[in-house]
């Protein structure tokens, strides 16, 4: 309901078809491609408060990327063939490696993972995905502008409960890697994560597998990567992103992985917002962090970074935080993780158990 400025608007090709680029102010951004309608854009009654901003094109719309050399390799076969065959205008490939040309880009892939969301060819396109967008600025949008991550959470929500006799893990797996991959970029990828619902998907893969802790990880590095952009935190606290990890850390206790990266997702929750802070302390997430602390701190570099970080982060709340911290033995925990950190000189570490202390 807020009035939004337009900060760039521009006009050409997205895979082959004549379309419209915008960003806003909000950070939100959109992409009109002549037949398909509005892609990844929210609120979608913008008011332009400002019209002569729609004289900047500062946005550019991604380039399709280059599949062929992406997407190189054997565990990569079942895709590329899916795709050759999709498009009969291409050479086919043959188990002997013949040259392909693969057009279409990352929106090929994912309407590749539309079509195969019930077979196992889905969980090699959302490796596919992954390898896209993966240290891959431009990768990353191109997926977000296809539906990318919308595609995947309906690929994941189409799955059988474990009960059913197939627990679908690999795919669980491979679709929450693609969203986390996603999510590790600019705030538009991490915004259409959100909007897809992603996260409720996450929520519901670790509560469906909470004895895999790498599945339970990676829901973890989903939920972190989110959070990382503070207009996302409130999305993630609303989804019950708090709960969640502090759950998996529970259930995994032994997994030094896991316990890392759900402090991280823990500290990245309680950067800004108070109340932000007081549902990661409401959720325990003060003692599943001390905790991992105590048991892993000596041993994994990213425990002690992102541990101290998370109840550094939670001491700059309330007198009620501070007060739990405080409960709970926080500085117990921060102290014994600052040992090694003297001798293996982790100044920025130590800066984080003195930030607290």
């Amino acid at each position: 309901g807020k009035d939004v400025e337009l900060h760039s608007l521009k006009h050409g090709h997205l895979n082959g078809r004549l379309g419209t680029a915008l960003s806003c102010s909000n950070g939100r951004i959109g992409v009109r491609v002549q037949g398909q309608g509005m892609l990844a854009i929210k609120p979608s009654n913008l008011r332009l408060s400002d019209a002569r901003a729609a004289d900047s094109a500062s946005f550019e719309t991604p380039e399709p990327c280059d599949l062929n050399a992406l997407l190189d390799g054997s565990e990569f076969l079942p895709v590329r063939k899916a795709l050759l065959k999709s498009r009969p205008g291409c050479t086919r490939i043959t188990l002997h490696g013949e040259q392909m040309k693969l057009q279409g880009g990352a929106a090929a892939v994912v309407a590749l993972l539309r079509r195969s969301s019930r077979s196992a060819l889905a969980v090699h396109t959302c490796s596919a995905l992954s390898k896209l967008a993966t240290g891959n600025p431009s990768g990353k949008l191109e997926i977000v502008c296809a539906g990318g991550a919308a595609a995947v959470v309906s690929t994941l929500d189409a799955q059988p409960s474990p009960s059913c006799g197939d627990s679908g893990l690999p795919l669980w797996k491979a679709g929450l890697h693609v969203l986390s991959s996603i999510a590790f970029g600019a705030h538009p990828c991490k915004q259409s994560v959100v909007d897809a619902g992603a996260l409720a998907a996450v929520k519901r893969a670790m509560l469906l597998h909470a004895a895999d802790p790498e599945l339970l990880k990676l829901g973890c590095d989903v939920i972190a990567n989110v959070a990382g952009e503070k207009h996302c935190v409130h999305d993630v606290i609303k989804a019950g992103g708090a709960s969640t990890v502090v759950r998996a850390m529970r259930d995994a206790p032994k997994a030094a992985e896991l316990q890392a990266d759900g402090c991280l997702a823990l500290s990245n929750l309680c950067v800004c917002f108070e109340d932000a802070r007081q549902s990661v302390i409401d959720a325990d997430g003060h003692a599943v962090a001390g905790l991992a602390l105590l048991s892993h701190a000596h041993t994994h570099a990213a425990v002690r970074r992102w541990g101290c970080a998370a109840l550094s982060n939670m001491s700059s709340g309330s007198a009620d935080c501070k007060e739990a911290l405080l409960s709970a033995g926080a500085v117990r925990f921060v102290v014994h993780a600052m040992v090694p950190c003297l001798a293996l000189k982790e100044a920025d570490i130590l800066r984080m158990g003195c930030v607290l202390l």
